[in-house]
């Protein structure tokens, strides 16, 4: 049975675990977790969607890409985390 929130045609393709900031209650954060193989991982870079809208794009071996939000925040640290182990 889909989520709720999910919207019409889609599906979960897994969880996922983000933080950004620092450890405080007002953080942002989601949890879970997500777990995509670095060896599955054909390209990542990043894309700027606005002025201050950054994401993550993640695309794998298979075709299928992931697109990670970031906001004014800048992804570069995961990007180059990912990049190592390429």
């Amino acid at each position: 049975m889909a989520e709720a929130w999910l919207e019409q045609g889609e599906e979960m393709v897994g969880s996922w675990s983000v933080f950004v900031g620092d450890p405080t209650p007002n953080s942002e954060k989601i949890t879970d977790h997500v777990a995509i193989p670095f060896s599955e991982i054909g390209e990542a870079k990043i894309v700027k969607k606005s002025l201050f809208q950054k994401a993550l794009l993640v695309k794998l071996k298979s075709g299928e890409e992931f697109e990670f939000q970031f906001g004014a925040m800048s992804p570069q640290k995961v990007l180059d985390g990912i990049t190592a182990k390429l």
